[in-house]
C-alpha cells in the first residue's frame, strides 16, 4: 500500500471511493463525496492534508483534514 498526497488526477477515483464507502450507511445523506469537492474549492482546504491510499495503482482510501473556525460567545 502506498500512502501519498492526493493530486488532481485522483479526484474522480476519490469521488467514487467515498460514494461507495457511504452507499449503505443508513445515517448518511449519501452526499459526502460532494462535500469533499466543495472543501477542495474552499479556503479551509489544506492540499498537503488530503491523502490517498493506493494499492496496485488503485485508490482504495482517502482522508482529508481541513481548517475549522470555532466561535464562542462570552457573557
Amino acid at each position: 500500500m502506498i500512502i501519498r498526497q492526493e493530486n488532481k488526477n485522483d479526484h474522480r477515483d476519490v469521488f467514487n471511493v467515498i460514494e461507495k464507502a457511504f452507499k449503505d450507511v443508513k445515517l448518511s445523506d449519501h452526499k459526502e463525496q460532494f462535500l469533499v469537492e466543495r472543501l477542495r474549492k474552499s479556503s479551509a482546504f489544506i492540499p498537503e492534508l488530503s491523502i490517498v491510499a493506493e494499492i496496485n495503482g488503485k485508490i482504495v482510501g482517502h482522508v482529508l483534514v481541513s481548517k475549522l473556525m470555532y466561535y464562542t460567545e462570552i457573557g
